[in-house]
């Protein structure tokens, strides 16, 4: 059983690498700076907006004041009171004044906080303006907005939302401040321009905000790119190294298996046709010892073995006509040569071999069924060899076996050209990826299998487009 410590919930698996940790912190990063921003600059360039709509409510609630509240209010204040009339006068005034809708309401408080005048009916203890009445007489302007039934000195009579601005009454002669007044503004308009603003830069801020996220996404995406292809140029790097010092020994090899077949060609027609030719020469010397001018040799026999041993050379070096429409039909071409050489038959297996190879390939595969024979007619001598091939999935199998040495063990005949030996069929088939093994088997013999998977890219199998 699993210790709880150890266990994991399947599907949470977050092991990511460091190469991919920084792009996850980066991607993050950008996004949050991406939204943030643009969020945080539309409630700066709101906020901005409505300070600017408060400053010029707050400029025309000063004009307001200076002209229609402050004559009446040095007036009332010059006689102690204001008369009915008066009153009657600057209800006449403001009515005209507040013709166009936006002026609600205007009220005149003396120093002592007493309402003077009020064109918005009664005002009540709650209603005083405790904080911008203190602002005001220090000749400050102030505002409010009230905008809720439960707001803090809100006038009764006066529908919202509106506006209260409190400005300064100031003296003409001692400039010290004698009153305060108060005027009343609809900001229905000012507070629907405002939405329309807020919601105008929060949509522009939303599109600047997945723009720059589709930027940093991109980016970031690219990046991920980039260092994938530059991985993938250092493999492929380090890859061209491989196979180029590969091509190097494989150079080396094929250099080494060329001086061994000329040196191994040199030995065969040396010790055979040059031996004989020698011989003949000798034979048809005057000056050579008697013995050797009247041993009496058929020199047409020697002639003969000479063309034969010659012709066999040639026909190990030269492939024969190899079918390229049958792979099975091309190896039985090199059993039938060297059951012509040997005189043994060969027994074989070839049906569970694919039909078609690339041309190359087949050679490979001739080559090394040609050699198998000759090992196995070397050491057995015996006619028992045997070439089985088939095809085992993606893996082709083909292996040439003997019985075991039995008493006519022979040297190798002339086509045993053992410079194209184990070592020079290895060379040829590391170009395939493939393998060869020699194996005891179960008669006392010996079976050697060539193995190569026939789904590696760009060999064996032909295209057949």
């Amino acid at each position: 059983m699993t210790p709880l410590h150890n266990a994991r919930p399947r599907g949470w698996t977050f092991d990511l690498s460091p190469a991919r940790r920084r792009s996850l912190v980066l991607l993050l990063a950008g996004l949050g700076l991406s939204i943030g921003v643009p969020m945080a600059l539309s409630l700066y360039v709101t906020e901005q907006f409505r300070q600017a709509q408060m400053l010029d409510a707050q400029a025309a609630g000063e004009l307001l004041t200076e002209g229609f509240l402050s004559p009446h209010a040095r007036r009332a204040l010059r006689n102690g009171s204001i008369s009915s009339a008066e009153t009657q006068e600057m209800h006449a005034d403001f009515d005209r004044i507040a013709a166009d809708g936006d002026i609600l309401g205007a009220v005149i408080w003396d120093l002592s906080g007493s309402p003077v005048y009020s064109s918005v009916g009664n005002i009540t203890e709650e209603m005083f303006p405790q904080a911008d009445f203190q602002a005001a007489l220090k000749g400050q302007s102030s505002h409010v907005e009230v905008t809720d039934l439960d707001a803090v000195g809100r006038h009764d009579t006066v529908p919202l939302p509106y506006l209260e601005l409190y400005t300064p009454i100031v003296s003409p002669d001692t400039g010290a401040v004698i009153a305060v007044g108060e005027m009343l503004f609809n900001i229905s308009q000012i507070l629907e321009n405002r939405r329309h603003a807020a919601r105008s830069v929060l949509i522009a801020s939303g599109l600047a905000s997945l723009a720059l996220s589709a930027m940093v996404v991109l980016i970031l995406f690219q990046r991920e790119r980039l260092l994938q292809h530059l991985a993938h140029v250092r493999a492929l790097g380090r890859q061209n190294i491989r196979l180029r010092r590969g091509a190097e020994r494989a150079r080396l090899l094929a250099s080494h298996s060329n001086e061994a077949l000329l040196n191994q060609l040199g030995a065969e027609i040396h010790d055979g046709p040059v031996q004989v030719l020698s011989l003949l020469m000798l034979s048809e010397d005057k000056n050579a010892p008697q013995p050797v001018a009247n041993a009496g040799f058929d020199r047409r026999a020697l002639i003969s073995s000479v063309m034969g041993e010659l012709r066999a050379i040639s026909d190990g070096l030269i492939l024969p006509e190899m079918d390229p429409q049958s792979l099975a039909g091309s190896l039985k071409l090199a059993i039938a040569r060297h059951e012509t050489l040997t005189g043994h038959r060969v027994a074989h297996d070839l049906t569970g071999l694919p039909q078609v190879v690339d041309p190359e390939f087949a050679v490979c595969l001739y080559r090394f069924v040609q050699e198998g024979l000759t090992n196995a007619f070397r050491h057995a001598g015996t006619p028992t060899e045997r070439v089985t091939g088939r095809q085992d999935g993606d893996l082709l199998l083909l292996t040439v076996s003997d019985g075991g040495p039995g008493a006519g063990v022979r040297q190798a005949p002339v086509t045993s050209h053992r410079g194209l030996g184990l070592q020079g069929i290895r060379n040829r088939l590391k170009v395939f990826g493939g393998t060869i093994t020699l194996e005891p088997n179960a008669e006392g013999g010996m079976d050697l299998t060539l193995r190569v998977v026939t789904t590696l890219p760009g060999q064996l199998m032909p295209d057949r487009d």
